[in-house]
């Protein structure tokens, strides 16, 4: 699981980048599975990524079982062979952190890297850790992280239409 501080993050998007660049073989952000979301007005970035939930929303409503948790490391994965691109899995998401591969049209998601994530190791000032979260962070934490990262996206929207 990833643990993120909020407070230490520079916005740099470093963890954007080798996401991208790992998963999609270029730098491009916007395939990235972990984003970060920015609040300017109040001076905070938070990158946000797949929680690996317990029970997983966005399984659960898999019609094509294509959202799948690997029995022996707990991570949950999308299979790309079975995914078919209906994207009820992000709408399920109640942290919205499904994405979607418009090009090859299927769901993605934040896999750890395997067990490695990539995001962790270039995070110079350590604002993603990666840990056992289920250990360590009950099921209230998580939503109240979960309604933190909505309030930014909301406090963002509001600014932007400005």
């Amino acid at each position: 699981m990833l643990v993120i501080d909020p407070y230490r993050c520079t916005g740099c998007r470093l963890c954007e980048l080798i996401c991208s660049a790992t998963k999609q073989g270029e730098f491009k952000p916007s395939a990235s599975r972990i984003r970060i979301v920015s609040n300017s007005r109040i001076g905070l970035s938070i990158p946000t990524v797949c929680l690996q939930c317990r029970k997983p929303w966005c399984q659960s409503v898999c019609a094509a079982e294509a959202i799948e948790r690997d029995p022996i490391s707990g991570i949950v994965t999308v299979n790309e062979e079975k995914c078919h691109g209906c994207r009820q899995c992000i709408s399920a998401c109640p942290y919205g952190n499904m994405g979607f591969d418009i090009d090859r049209g299927i769901a993605t998601k934040c896999d750890l890297c395997k067990g490695t994530p990539r995001c962790v190791e270039v995070c110079y000032p350590n604002a993603i850790e990666s840990k056992d979260l289920h250990k360590s962070l009950t099921m209230k934490s998580r939503i109240l992280f979960g309604k933190t990262v909505q309030q930014s996206f909301a406090s963002q929207k509001g600014t932007d239409e400005r």
